[in-house]
C-alpha cells in the first residue's frame, strides 16, 4: 500500500473514533429510543451469505458466497471485535478469492430484545485471482476447467458493518441475526450481507426503581 494511501485511512479510522465516543456520549443523555448495551455483555458467532468483489486489478467483478465467524466483547467505551471473513467468487474467467482478519471497535445499543451496531477498523486482507482459462474436452465425455495463471496478494483494508442481533427471553444467550459488511481495499474491496447464530453472554439482569427485577436483552 501506497503511504499516502496508508495515511488517509488511519486518519479515517481516528475519526470515526471520535464521533464515536461522542455518539456514546450523547446516547448516555437520551435512553428514549435505544440505550447503550451494559459492559461486560460478549459473544460468539458464525454464518454465511451473499458477497460482491470488484477486482480492481483485473476491472472485473463477481458474485459469490461468503462466511464468517468472530467474537465481540462490550466495554463501557464501545464494542470491540475480531472477525474472520472468507468469500469465494466465480465470475467463469476470472475466479476470485478474498479473506479479511479485522480489528473493529463500534457502538451497540440495545432495545427490549434486539441490539444493533456499527464497527469500522483496519483489517489484513489476503486473496487471490486466476486467469489464462483452460478448457480440456475428453472426446466428449467430460470436461475439465483449468488456469494456467494465480495471482496472490496482500494488503490492508477497513472493514465496516452494520449488524443486529435479536434474542428469546427464554434462551438469552441464543441469539440470531444478520451482518451488513464491506471493506475498502486497494486491491479486491468487496461487500455483502451474513445471517448469523450467536452464543454468549447477551442479556443481564439488573435492579430498578421502577421494575426490581427487569431483563436486558
Amino acid at each position: 500500500m501506497k503511504p499516502r494511501m496508508f495515511i488517509v485511512k488511519t486518519i479515517g479510522i481516528l475519526l470515526f473514533m471520535i464521533l464515536l465516543n461522542k455518539i456514546l456520549f450523547a446516547a448516555e443523555k437520551n435512553e428514549q429510543f435505544m440505550r447503550l448495551a451494559p459492559n461486560g455483555l460478549w459473544w460468539v458467532y458464525g454464518g454465511a451469505g451473499y458477497g460482491r468483489i470488484n477486482n480492481r486489478i483485473k476491472s472485473s467483478d463477481s458474485r459469490g458466497w461468503a462466511g464468517l465467524y468472530g467474537f465481540s466483547y462490550n466495554t463501557k467505551r464501545g464494542l470491540f471485535s475480531l472477525r474472520n471473513l472468507d468469500s469465494y467468487h466465480d465470475n467463469k474467467d476470472i475466479p476470485n478469492y478474498v479473506n479479511d482478519i479485522g480489528l473493529l471497535y463500534g457502538i451497540l445499543g440495545m432495545q427490549n430484545n434486539q441490539a444493533i451496531s456499527l464497527s469500522l477498523g483496519i483489517s489484513r486482507v489476503y486473496g487471490y485471482y486466476k486467469y489464462d482459462k483452460i478448457v480440456q474436452d475428453f472426446f466428449g465425455l467430460f470436461s475439465y476447467t483449468g488456469y494456467k495463471s494465480r495471482e496472490n496478494f496482500t494488503t490492508i483494508g477497513i472493514p465496516i458493518e452494520l449488524q443486529a442481533i435479536g434474542t428469546f427471553k427464554s434462551f438469552p444467550y441464543v441469539g440470531f441475526g444478520t451482518i451488513v459488511f464491506a471493506n475498502w481495499n486497494s486491491k479486491m474491496p468487496f461487500y455483502g450481507i451474513s445471517f448469523n447464530i450467536y452464543f454468549g453472554k447477551m442479556g443481564i439482569r439488573e435492579k430498578r426503581e421502577d421494575d426490581s427485577d427487569t431483563t436486558l436483552q
